[in-house]
């Protein structure tokens, strides 16, 4: 895979890992991806959502994304697989199960 940055698409927000490591970037397109910044210029495949992708971040180690869509629905991600594991409908059922970005 590969992907090119600037991205056409707008960007929601734009965060760096906390190891540095990464780039990740809530876009416009429905997806929020995920570069690589030594090595791997993308890291895993786009993170597909059914609404616009407003916020991602990172949670406290960059094995886990939190990303949140316009429609309210929040999804926590494991990037070495790119699939969605845990869907919640806002932000407060994830800090109730621990979870905080």
């Amino acid at each position: 895979m590969e992907a090119a940055w600037p991205q056409t698409e707008r960007a929601a927000s734009v965060r760096f890992s906390p190891d540095g490591q990464f780039l990740l970037a809530a876009l416009d397109d429905r997806t929020a991806k995920l570069w690589g910044l030594a090595h791997r210029p993308v890291a895993c495949p786009p993170l597909s959502h059914p609404a616009k992708v407003v916020n991602a971040e990172f949670l406290k180690t960059p094995a886990w994304i939190v990303t949140a869509t316009a429609d309210g629905s929040v999804r926590m991600w494991d990037p070495r697989d790119g699939r969605g594991h845990v869907a919640a409908d806002d932000f407060a059922a994830l800090s109730q199960r621990g979870a905080r970005a």
